[in-house]
């Protein structure tokens, strides 16, 4: 696999890792031995614009990797839109890479040209993510011909303006639109395209920051897992979604009392759905989450993001095998979890400053019976200060993956007694303050579908 050809760095590193550009030797290992091309990430975003490279760097793609390149990432951030011989450059070996037939996953980002320039070629294509973060991206439509892209599978399209009557690929079994733009998310501006509902075969679909009423969602008849993130309004038809096995409802934009009128009509559909897997961003200022929680018998990973609110009891709980939340919450609820949910696995706690309530969770988390792993996010400091804390409960647990040990600043020194697959553990970065990235990178909802 050739990796981070970074075109822009000049560190010994980089250019050791550029070897595929510069260096015949390697130029003619790759040749004989073609399976070193079968995967390829390149990335032209630091340092001072070097068109003449990314375009030195097609050149080679289109010469040597199409016909062996499985999966292409290519990132041009860096290089600035509007240059009509670069964005021909990249739509040129985008293209002869898909043409030779043997490109199904391909991951671009600010590729400098339309998108129908290079997906008509992409004929093999199975997973398709495309990004465009320019300040213009809000402007560039996501314009595909038709036919192209016949075999997509899976497409992620972010900060694209996708217009509503955009055809896409039925093959599509997941769809994941992002709109990328807060001020899209008002009625009326970015809404679903109008022949969604031609994807009969779609099974995940989640939409970043749109507007409407969903009303096209209970016409998909293979949907079972929905995601609406930072969008004006949850769907009215919620309750008709009957078939749906995840959901996720994030961060809803809106007036108060829409919000309110919005989680009322969440609880109201809640007896109507079979979800094993749930995540609601539950307005705080309501009086807690609701009661219909307790008639989803059938929920195995639940995660909501309100500080207070209390989990209804009832048996759903001995059901769950996930949990995830603000830490505040969490933390009140461990003495509770110890007897009411047996079955739990998995538990993942948002910490704010000052982490008050890390070290009473922590004395708590070995007492949970089938706990396998814990994601604790807080501040590096807050987890160093908690050191001890985060040291006992592992003892005290072994079988338990608890990888805030990683992350304690200063480093905490493991004795040879705790397992050594958690003293290996990678340093996670700071995580973002969304409760859905509370391992630090994955969204939480991924973490709950493991």
């Amino acid at each position: 696999m050739c990796t981070h050809l970074d075109g822009n760095s000049t560190s010994k590193l980089c250019r050791q890792r550029s070897a595929a550009l510069v260096c015949r030797r390697w130029q003619q290992l790759c040749t004989a031995a073609p399976q070193l091309l079968r995967s390829i990430a390149a990335s032209f975003l630091r340092g001072a614009r070097r068109p003449e490279r990314l375009c030195s760097f097609c050149a080679w793609l289109q010469q040597h990797a199409a016909g062996r390149v499985q999966q292409l990432s290519l990132d041009c951030s860096g290089q600035g839109a509007g240059d009509a011989q670069l964005s021909a450059a990249v739509a040129a070996a985008i293209s002869a890479c898909g043409a030779a037939g043997s490109l199904t996953a391909l991951r671009v980002k600010d590729t400098l040209c339309e998108p129908g320039t290079w997906t008509s070629a992409l004929r093999g294509l199975r997973r398709l993510v495309a990004i465009n973060s320019h300040s213009e991206g809000a402007l560039m439509a996501w314009a595909v011909a038709p036919r192209a892209l016949a075999g997509l599978q899976a497409l992620h399209v972010v900060g694209f303006n996708a217009p509503l009557d955009a055809a896409l690929p039925p093959s599509l079994t997941k769809l994941h639109l992002d709109y990328d733009n807060q001020a899209l998310a008002m009625p009326g501006t970015a809404l679903l395209p109008t022949k969604l509902t031609a994807l009969t075969r779609l099974h995940t679909l989640h939409i970043t920051c749109a507007g409407g009423d969903f009303a096209a969602l209970p016409q998909l008849p293979s949907l079972c897992r929905l995601a609406l993130v930072q969008c004006f309004a949850w769907p009215v038809c919620l309750s008709q979604l009957t078939r749906m096995q995840a959901l996720e409802l994030a961060n809803a934009y809106g007036e108060l009392d829409d919000r309110e009128a919005a989680a009322a009509a969440v609880a109201a559909a809640l007896p109507r759905l079979q979800v094993t897997h749930l995540l609601l961003d539950w307005p705080s200022n309501t009086t807690g989450l609701p009661a219909e929680l307790a008639s989803l018998t059938t929920l195995r990973s639940f995660a909501w993001t309100a500080d207070r609110a209390g989990l209804p009891q009832g048996p759903w709980l001995q059901q769950l095998r996930r949990l995830a939340g603000m830490g505040e919450a969490i933390a009140a609820l461990a003495p509770m979890l110890a007897t009411a949910a047996p079955r739990l696995e998995f538990l993942g706690a948002l910490f704010p400053p000052p982490c008050k309530e890390l070290r009473p969770l922590l004395r708590w988390l070995p007492r949970l019976p089938r706990l396998r792993r814990a994601v604790l996010a807080a501040s590096e400091a807050s987890l160093g200060r908690a050191a001890q804390a985060l040291v006992d409960a592992q003892r005290a647990a072994p079988h338990m993956q608890l990888p805030s040990l990683a992350r304690c600043v200063p480093p905490v020194q493991c004795s040879p007694a705790l397992p050594v697959p958690f003293q290996t553990l990678p340093v996670h970065p700071a995580p973002h303050t969304w409760i859905h990235n509370v391992d630090g990178q994955l969204p939480l909802l991924s973490l709950l579908f493991l």
